[in-house]
């Protein structure tokens, strides 16, 4: 028995390395790249921790490995009927559903300075004459609630609540950001029968995927979804292999469904090849890419924000931009694309500023006639404004629009004595006589020692409304400015 005991322990411990060696490394899997291996030099010194680091990335590297996860997924999945996972849980009969997009709980006001931020960073790249059409793809979960499983309600108690508030958020504050859901829901009532997402897989099938491409298709054109012709199906059945029981849980199988008639998807008008056209996806947008290259000739097609976006932004006359539901509050933080650190951001705000520089004029002091200004911690001097406590800021009525479609811009003599320093403009929302500032609807750009001078143009609609100028958090961490200036320009 001792004997057999020692032989199972050399089993279990070679048997990744064999099959290591016999049968090669696997691909990575379960959404975790493989870990590094270790140096040599660190190995052969035995460092603290350096075995174990080895030991990993064999491991993780071995067909025995994913043999050994697969057999214990199908154990759970096939067998017993249930699994909860890092990654997957069930649902109700075969449905998997992803685990992160069942657990962000967020309420109203979270929505809404996320929704803000997105607002604002589309109406600064439409005053600089890049439209922007934001999308959102909703999540498996939201359309198919009723797929859940009971077991797992500790994961999705507030998905219904969160998904409320955030469609609540966006009607308020981002009325033109596209939700699919509405398109999607009604396909679902329409036709039943009709699969809409995967049951396998956290993703839309391409049949959702073309009813959202119309919405969007639609947006760009300036007209209504019913005047474009719906998608149909043929007899022929496409083969999917679903990345939940495949990619993540690593079992065998696919699933099948009803292939996109290409024929009337080849009947959809296309954008002009004028509207030079840059496109930031969610992986949702990956099953209509090759539609979204046919209908927006030259496309510049990006999966993040990258720093290659900078440049085509400088000349795009669109910016097409989707994500899904379950992203929406990370979109917005600060590695997030809508963050105006990033490189959309940065881009966004170097298109904004060059074009302030080539069309605004008529620049006025703000204090001009003795205007007193409304300031907090912030002193007026002949030589600008000193900055004497924390939070400062100061509001700048922006002039009314002299005709039509005229612009309001802002100008601004400033600079950071030491450090860099970001300075944050709060909008208005421009779609009513409401002044208040809210969280989130802001430009921020960053100004060092070199910068000597910030302008901006902002959309019509925000003509004779006000802004406010927050130039850093104190006295010690704030640019200096010595003139602040508002002009117009004309309409685009």
């Amino acid at each position: 028995m001792h004997a057999l005991k020692i032989l199972l322990f050399v089993c279990v411990v070679v048997a990744p390395l064999a099959g290591l060696a016999v049968l090669g490394e696997v691909p990575s899997y379960g959404q975790s790249p493989h870990p590094a291996y270790p140096s040599v030099n660190a190995v052969l010194h035995a460092e603290q921790g350096a075995l174990d680091a080895l030991g990993a990335a064999l491991l993780h590297r071995s067909p025995a490995t994913t043999r050994a996860i697969g057999f214990k997924n199908w154990l759970a999945y096939d067998v017993v009927g249930f699994i909860d996972d890092r990654n997957v849980v069930s649902g109700r009969g075969d449905w998997l559903f992803y685990h992160p997009e069942l657990e962000p709980c967020f309420d109203r006001r979270r929505a809404s300075r996320s929704a803000a931020q997105i607002d604002a960073m589309t109406q600064v790249a439409g005053a600089a004459g890049l439209r922007m059409v934001v999308s959102m793809s909703p999540d498996k979960a939201t359309i198919y609630p009723e797929q859940m499983h009971p077991l797992t309600e500790r994961y999705w108690h507030c998905k219904a609540s969160t998904s409320k508030a955030l469609r609540e958020a966006l009607r308020q504050e981002a009325p033109e950001l596209i939700d699919h859901t509405p398109t999607i829901l009604a396909a679902k009532e329409r036709s039943p029968q009709q699969q809409l997402y995967f049951h396998k897989d956290t993703h839309w099938t391409r049949y959702a995927g073309v009813l959202a491409l119309r919405d969007t298709l639609a947006a760009v054109l300036h007209r209504s979804v019913a005047e474009l012709p719906p998608p149909g199906t043929t007899a022929v059945m496409d083969e999917h292999t679903p990345d939940l029981s495949a990619a993540m849980l690593l079992l065998p199988g696919s699933e099948r469904v009803a292939h996109v008639d290409g024929r009337i998807e080849a009947t959809l008008p296309k954008v002009s090849a004028s509207q030079k056209t840059v496109l930031l996806r969610d992986s949702f947008y990956g099953v209509v890419i090759d539609d979204l290259r046919r209908l927006f000739t030259g496309v510049k097609q990006f999966s993040s924000a990258t720093a290659g976006m900078r440049q085509p932004l400088l000349t795009a006359k669109l910016l097409v931009v989707n994500f899904v539901e379950r992203n929406f509050i990370a979109r917005t933080a600060k590695a997030g694309p809508f963050s105006w650190t990033s490189h959309m951001g940065r881009g966004i705000a170097r298109r904004n500023a060059a074009e302030a520089t080539k069309v605004c004029g008529d620049y006025v002091d703000v204090r001009a006639d003795g205007q007193v200004l409304k300031t907090k911690a912030i002193t007026t001097t002949p030589e600008g404004f000193r900055v004497v406590g924390n939070d400062p800021h100061v509001v700048v009525p922006l002039p009314a629009a002299r005709a039509p479609g005229e612009r309001p811009c802002v100008r601004l003599a400033l600079s950071a004595k030491t450090q860099t320093v970001e300075i944050e403009i709060f909008l208005p929302t421009g779609r009513s006589e409401d002044n208040s500032f809210a969280l989130g609807r802001t430009f921020q750009t960053f100004v060092d020692p070199k910068t000597s001078s910030l302008a901006i143009i902002l959309p019509t609609t925000m003509a004779g409304h006000s802004i406010r100028i927050d130039p850093g958090p104190d006295r010690l961490r704030s640019a200096t400015i010595s003139l602040i200036e508002v002009g117009a320009a004309s309409t685009l």
